[in-house]
């Protein structure tokens, strides 16, 4: 569940209520009936203890969040840019070296 220690909002515990019942982790009903795949990631000690920490106290296994992350990764790529965005790209040339022009900026402005 949202505690303190990882945050609310975006990561709180949307569904876990009704995914518990069913005895599966928060999202995994989502792929249960999907052709599944199985990968190997090699992950730091320290990286993989957080993980299942942080899973656990969001009602999920460290496998069922890492597939809904995959999952809504692939979903939002895949969503079609919104008019607003589409018609504001390529406003900015690529032979615009952005980041050294906002880096400049700044230093004008805070000099």
């Amino acid at each position: 569940m949202g505690n303190g220690k990882w945050g609310n909002g975006r990561w709180g515990n949307g569904g876990v209520a009704a995914a518990a019942a069913s005895g599966l982790g928060s999202g995994a009903r989502a792929w249960q009936l999907s052709a599944m795949s199985m990968i190997t990631i090699p992950l730091p000690d320290e990286d993989l203890n957080f993980l299942r920490a942080y899973s656990e106290a969001h009602g999920t296994s460290a496998e069922a969040f890492l597939a809904r992350q995959a999952h809504n990764l692939r979903v939002r790529l895949q969503r079609p840019l919104r008019p607003e965005v589409a018609t504001a790209s390529g406003i900015i040339s690529g032979e615009v070296a952005a980041e050294e022009a906002h880096r400049e900026h700044v230093e004008t402005k805070h000099a």
